[in-house]
């Protein structure tokens, strides 16, 4: 399973209403057939549900009486293992509606008292701490033991928002933290919160440790996943830290559908998954094959092709989400696309296994995420704008970590993004510094390093922009401001007007540092009838505050922006921003290993192999979107449409520029031999047709 490359989902919550005929004509011939001729090698096939329905002749639990004497999981698994197909176990946890019925003692609790948590979710939910533990556990030996799967694929070990204070609950925080589990204290409390949410946080991470060594106590070879709820827009309440829950877990997973964070989540998230995974461990990435995941639209060939070569590009297995008919039966339309998908990943094999090209990293700051932002919608938005302005620079990104850092993470990289790392303690800002004192450039943007952490409280006096050579005040009163270029290279590149910023800025002044730009202020702050125009306030006053410094650290150095670029490149596309931060590439000698001539929607995936270096790159071209609703006025926030991908238009002549002198380079998918030239300690290529996907190796 570590080795899989193309997976398929059999993703089926199946209420159990024989009566409307579900779950009654699943056919294990058929499945194992379509799979096998699908170019599928390996399978998530459901042994529980959701509802609490099993799949198989289970001794302790309730099969689903769709199938009648059908022993569905076996017949398929059997199968499917003779074809050299993997097949992996999926459980769900938290949700099982059967036993949430029959236990409502054992669901989640609220501070007062109120049981479940369906304002949030529409499945209820189990709490962990429960005897529902030993049930769970119960049902994975089971399976374990009648079933032997190749692994398993472990769901929904969730919480939910304010949960959970049932007593079971407030037993373990007890013994655990030598205090009462008090919810009004948690709701006023700095320390009382972040201990709570680190508790659940441990407490999830000690059932799949749990979980784990029940299932390995009978197969000790079978390879273990849990869904994942630690990306940047997760909660806390889903109850998972970025890594933590991750460290038992022999593969890492993810769910990059397209309908939830746009075109571009196969390629960002098999990038966080990746680094989420560290080296050594596979990841793979979900795709759906709905246009709406789940919805029964079907996705258009060309689209669910290019997000497979995307995950398989960026070194991934490739997992599609299939939702059989409510009766059983699968679509064998949609397994001619994922078949014709899955046969060219196959063919590419042999070059899917390189070590990435470093150059770019992003901090992902669970500390910032959890103590500072307590949520996560602003984070994301920091975060996820400072990889789309790498994407559009054409710089090779990947992910760093808090929660798994040593003086050698940062190795060979030559650029560091800080998106609002609020929070930095003092042995994560020695790697920082040692970083940049060797030669790299570090790009921060928001309140950087104001803060650290002392019994879990936040603590103001972080020593980090005294070392940058700053004095930061606190956050600004007004939600836009503008930066205005003082450094004189900088001003030749952008236009006379300031670049707008979205968002609050940290008022900071340069005892030490280099000005680069200034804050300018609006004429007003946006309230209630005090407004400016029909939309956002004009520049109006400039100040002496520092919008962008310049520090000097041993050979590298650190720019910080006081407004927070990333989170306003995130959702706006400002080419004035996106050219500051290349100036400030160019003016430290960091320049990223690819130049592409050609639009941004060319997803692209450079590797190095032990004989060859191999460049990757996959074709979107979206079709056209249209305003669908209505507008905000003041902030000009349109309803779209989704993104989609119904056609590939080929692009012609596209030079590509990639650092180090090659000899030869081969065009895999047109099977052909490119012209190169060397230009200094650069390679420069011309592709004739990029289609759908071309990997060009280069010797």
């Amino acid at each position: 399973m570590k080795n899989a490359k193309r997976r398929v989902f059999l993703d089926m919550h199946f209420p159990d209403w024989p009566e409307r005929q579900t779950a009654t004509a699943f056919d294990p011939d058929e499945i194992a057939n379509t799979m096998i001729h699908s170019n599928v090698d390996s399978v998530i096939l459901y042994a529980k549900c959701q509802f609490g329905n099993f799949y198989y002749d289970t001794e302790i639990g309730h099969k689903h009486r769709g199938l009648g004497s059908l022993n569905l999981f076996p017949e398929v698994c059997r199968r499917l293992q003779a074809a050299g197909i993997e097949v992996i176990a999926y459980y769900s946890v938290s949700w099982d509606e059967r036993i949430s019925a029959l236990h409502p003692e054992w669901l989640v609790e609220g501070p007062n008292g109120e049981r479940d948590n369906l304002e949030e979710f529409r499945w209820s939910t189990l709490c962990l701490n429960s005897p529902y533990r030993q049930v769970v556990i119960d049902h994975l030996r089971e399976i374990s033991r009648m079933l032997k799967p190749d692994g398993f694929w472990i769901d929904m070990s969730i919480i939910g928002k304010d949960r959970c204070f049932c007593p079971h609950c407030r037993a373990l925080y007890e013994a655990w933290e030598g205090e009462p589990l008090d919810g009004a204290r948690i709701a006023s409390d700095e320390r009382a919160q972040n201990r709570f949410t680190r508790f659940r946080y441990d407490y999830i991470e000690a059932f799949y440790r749990e979980a784990y060594a029940a299932i390995r106590s009978i197969l000790p070879d079978a390879n273990l996943a849990n869904n994942y709820w630690g990306y940047p827009y997760s909660n806390a309440s889903m109850g998972s830290r970025a890594i933590g829950a991750l460290t038992q877990a022999d593969f890492v997973t993810g769910e990059a559908y397209t309908d939830w964070t746009g075109l571009g989540a196969p390629s960002f998230f098999s990038k966080f998954l990746r680094g989420a995974a560290g080296e050594g461990r596979p990841f793979e990435a979900l795709i759906g094959r709905f246009l709406g995941t789940w919805d029964y639209t079907a996705k258009p060939d060309a689209q669910l092709a290019l997000e497979a070569y995307t995950v398989a590009s960026n070194g991934g297995t490739t997992t599609v989400d299939d939702e059989p008919f409510a009766d059983g039966h699968l679509d064998a339309d949609a397994y001619r696309a994922i078949g014709a998908a899955f046969a060219e990943i196959k063919r590419r094999e042999h070059l899917l296994d390189g070590r990435p090209v470093k150059f770019a990293a992003i901090w992902h700051s669970q500390t910032s995420k959890d103590h500072y932002f307590h949520g996560a919608e602003d984070f994301a938005k920091s975060f996820a704008g400072a990889y789309r302005l790498l994407r559009e620079l054409q710089c090779p990104a990947d992910l760093v970590f808090d929660e798994r850092l040593s003086s050698e993470s940062l190795d060979g990289y030559r650029l560091l993004l800080l998106p609002s790392v609020a929070v930095i303690a003092p042995e994560h800002w020695a790697v920082i510094r040692r970083f940049a004192e060797r030669g790299g450039l570090v790009v921060a943007a928001g309140p950087t390093g104001m803060y650290r952490v002392e019994d879990d409280r936040m603590v103001r006096d972080g020593a980090i922009p005294s070392e940058l050579g700053l004095r930061m005040d606190a956050l600004s009163g007004v939600t836009i401001s503008y930066l205005s270029a003082e450094d004189e290279s900088l001003r030749a590149l952008l236009p006379r007007r300031a670049q707008l910023v979205r968002g609050r800025y940290v008022r900071a002044w340069a005892e030490g540092a280099r000005v680069l730009a200034r804050v300018v202020l609006p004429i007003c702050e946006t309230r209630g009838k005090r407004f400016f125009h029909n939309n956002l306030p004009a520049p109006y006053e400039p100040t002496e505050e520092a919008a962008l410094t310049e520090t000097t650290l041993g050979r590298g150095r650190v720019c910080w922006f006081a407004q927070d670029i990333f989170a306003q490149f995130a959702r706006y596309h400002q080419v004035d921003l996106m050219t500051i931060l290349r100036r400030l590439m160019e003016t430290a000698g960091v320049r990223s290993p690819l130049a592409l001539s050609c639009a941004s929607n060319v997803e692209f995936a450079l590797a190095e192999m032990p004989d060859r270096t191999v460049l990757h790159l996959v074709n979107f071209t979206p079709g056209m979107g249209v305003c669908c609703g209505t507008m905000d006025p003041f902030e000009g926030r349109y309803a779209r449409t989704f993104e989609f991908v119904d056609r590939v238009n080929p692009i012609a002549d596209l030079e590509i520029r990639v650092a180090g002198r090659f000899e030869k380079a081969h065009a895999f998918a047109l099977d052909a031999e490119l012209d190169v030239r060397i230009e200094g300690d650069e390679t420069v290529l011309t592709l004739d047709r990029l289609y759908e996907w071309e990997s060009i190796e280069l010797r």
